[in-house]
C-alpha cells in the first residue's frame, strides 16, 4: 500500500502541465512547450535615409523579446540583417533547439527512471538556450546601434539573404516547420541586382508607416504599420498552426 502510494506521488510529480498545455518543472517555473510548431524567422531591418522620411521605424534591441521568447518556446531559428547599401552580408543568427520531451511510459516506474537523463539534459538545454540567446542579443545590440545613413537601397540583396537563409534544409527538428521573412523597410530599391524571387516558400511581411511597398509588391506582402503588430501577428499565426498540428494527431 505504501509502495503504491509513493509510485502514485512520484507519478504527479513526474507530469504536471497547465491548464494552456505547458508543462512546468518541479519548482512550479513555467517551463517550454514541447508541442509547439517549430519556426524560422528572417528580419530584416532598412537603414537608408530615405527611411527618414518614409516613417520607416528603426528597431530597439527590446523589439526582439517577443519574436526570442518565441523560438526559445517553440523552436527554431532567428536571423537578423540590414537593408542598407549592400545588403547581401551574413545575418546575426539565434538557434534554439527543441527542448527535451518528459519521459512518458505505460508503465510508471520505467519513466520514473528515465526521469534523472531528462533532468540532465533539460539542464544542459537550459544552460545552452541561455548562452545562445545571450550572444544573440549582444551581436543584435551592435547591429542595431548602426545609424540609418546609407546612400542607397539594395533592397534585393537583403531579400536574396533571408530568402538563402529560410530555404536552408533541416531534417533535425521532427517537425514541419514554418518561415517567416519580416522586412521593416518602405521598399524602395535602387543599387545592386534585382528584382529575384523567393524560393523558400516563406510568409512576407512588410512594416513601415507610409504603406509603401514600393518595389516588394510582386511579392504581394501583408502590410503593418509597427514592428510589434508584425510580430504579435507571427506569434499568433503559430498558435493557430500549434493547434491544428495538435488537432490532427
Amino acid at each position: 500500500m505504501q509502495l503504491a502510494s509513493l509510485m502514485i506521488l512520484a507519478v504527479c510529480g513526474l507530469l504536471v502541465t497547465t491548464s494552456c498545455g505547458r508543462q512546468q518543472n518541479a519548482s512550479g517555473q513555467q517551463a517550454v512547450e514541447t508541442n509547439c510548431a517549430p519556426v524560422k524567422i528572417a528580419l530584416l531591418l532598412d537603414q537608408t535615409r530615405s527611411t527618414n522620411w518614409t516613417r520607416t521605424p528603426q528597431l530597439r534591441p527590446e523589439d526582439l523579446e517577443l519574436l526570442i521568447e518565441l523560438i526559445k518556446r517553440c523552436g527554431g531559428e532567428l536571423a537578423l540583417g540590414l537593408i542598407r547599401d549592400e545588403s547581401n552580408r551574413s545575418l546575426v543568427r539565434l538557434r534554439v533547439e527543441r527542448p527535451p520531451e518528459t519521459p512518458e511510459a505505460p508503465n510508471p516506474l520505467r519513466a520514473l527512471k528515465a526521469r534523472p537523463l531528462y533532468e540532465r539534459r533539460r539542464k544542459e538545454w537550459e544552460t545552452e538556450t541561455a548562452e545562445g540567446i545571450r550572444r544573440f542579443r549582444e551581436a543584435a545590440a551592435m547591429l542595431l546601434e548602426r545609424p540609418a545613413d546609407a546612400g542607397c537601397t539594395d533592397l534585393w540583396g537583403a531579400v536574396l539573404r533571408a530568402d538563402l537563409f529560410l530555404a536552408e534544409e533541416d531534417a533535425t527538428w521532427g517537425a514541419e516547420i514554418s518561415r517567416w521573412a519580416v522586412l521593416v523597410t518602405d521598399g524602395h530599391h535602387n543599387c545592386g541586382h534585382g528584382p529575384v524571387a523567393m524560393h523558400s516558400g516563406a510568409r512576407l511581411l512588410v512594416v513601415n508607416g507610409s504603406a509603401s511597398l514600393g518595389s516588394l509588391a510582386a511579392l504581394k506582402p501583408a502590410r503593418f504599420e509597427s514592428p510589434q503588430a508584425a510580430f504579435r501577428y507571427v506569434v499568433q499565426a503559430q498558435e493557430e498552426i500549434s493547434r491544428a498540428e495538435r488537432s490532427e494527431k
